[in-house]
């Protein structure tokens, strides 16, 4: 499960998964993605869309991100991630970026220059992935660690029962 879930949390945040909390700046199709980023970070996302706007486990899922790196993203980047099922902490582990990059065939590699930055990316989520209301958090971290991107997700697998309407 983890390396396809990755993929999709590291395209959201290692091209541009961070904006600016200025209101109107940041369009977004879905309400699964939460900025927790300020000024200060590094970079800016005008827009995410996923299609579907709600992923299913073992169907594809497209993933497409504008934004605008206001530094350079350099080798040594980290990404700590948490993932929660409720309250409880089923994943805590840090990644290094530009190895992700690399080894899961993303368009962008490291060193990633500053400006505008596209890119479109498919995953295929592992139909295995259990029923649950899952959390995730991103923090990101440039070489010198300064701030790169915060990013929460906030993913539910549960089954649906006709009829019922959705809430969060």
């Amino acid at each position: 499960m983890l390396p396809s879930v990755f993929s999709l949390l590291l395209l959201l945040f290692s091209s541009v998964s961070a904006r600016i909390l200025t209101p109107g700046i940041f369009k977004r199709s879905t309400d699964l993605i939460e900025d927790c980023s300020d000024e200060t970070y590094m970079v800016e996302i005008k827009n995410i869309t996923l299609t579907p706007a709600f992923p299913e486990p073992g169907k594809d899922l497209l993933i497409e991100v504008e934004g605008e790196l206001k530094e350079r993203v350099e080798e040594g980047a980290e990404a700590q991630v948490t993932v929660k099922l409720g309250v409880v902490t089923l994943i805590r582990k840090t990644f290094d970026i530009c190895k992700e990059l690399k080894d899961n065939d993303f368009d962008v590699q490291c060193p990633i220059s500053k400006g505008p930055l596209k890119i479109t990316k498919t995953v295929k989520l592992p139909k295995e992935i259990p029923p649950g209301d899952f959390r995730v958090i991103v923090n990101a971290y440039n070489y010198d660690e300064a701030d790169l991107a915060c990013l929460r997700a906030h993913v539910d697998f549960r089954k649906k029962r006709p009829g019922l309407l959705r809430q969060d």
